[in-house]
């Protein structure tokens, strides 16, 4: 296994990674225990770590914020499981300026604004914002996802 390079690790990695933005990191960890050599190959490429997640761990989230430096940051908070905590409001305002990609589920543009103070301007890197429907809500406003994108 540590006969690979670290490029083909980092393509293993990447597969892993795959699929829906709010399990990445999550997805990467039993990777990094194949032997030493993968995981510091893993450990050490910030861009295996950029994406963070309230389905994750506020540990991993840190850790993750951490590994990724100054790469681009794909966010995803699914709003009901952080209700009663600003855990990862307190994580992100320092590297707001990394948010690529930003996906809320769900949620309204005023809270939005007042979780990342001076949003949009606070996020100069943002390329995508999707405030996803809660299922069942059919009569959804969709013109406050388009007015915050308007902004980008």
């Amino acid at each position: 296994m540590n006969k690979l390079s670290p490029e083909v690790v980092s393509s293993i990695a990447r597969y892993v990674q795959d699929g829906d933005i709010s399990d990445h990191t999550d997805q990467i960890i039993p990777v990094t225990h194949v032997c030493q050599y993968w995981r510091g190959i893993i450990i050490s490429t910030p861009g295996h770590w950029t994406s963070i997640s309230t389905k994750s761990s506020t540990e991993l989230a840190r850790l993750s914020l951490e590994r990724a430096e100054s790469d681009r940051l794909d966010v995803y908070l699914d709003m009901p499981r952080i209700m009663g905590g600003d855990w990862i409001f307190d994580l992100l305002r320092p590297k707001m300026q990394n948010i690529r990609t930003l996906t809320i589920f769900p949620w309204g543009a005023e809270d939005l604004a007042e979780a990342f103070p001076n949003f949009p301007q606070s996020t100069p890197n943002l390329r995508s914002l999707k405030m996803l429907q809660p299922p069942g809500e059919p009569d959804w406003d969709r013109s406050v996802a388009l007015e915050v994108t308007t902004f980008i």
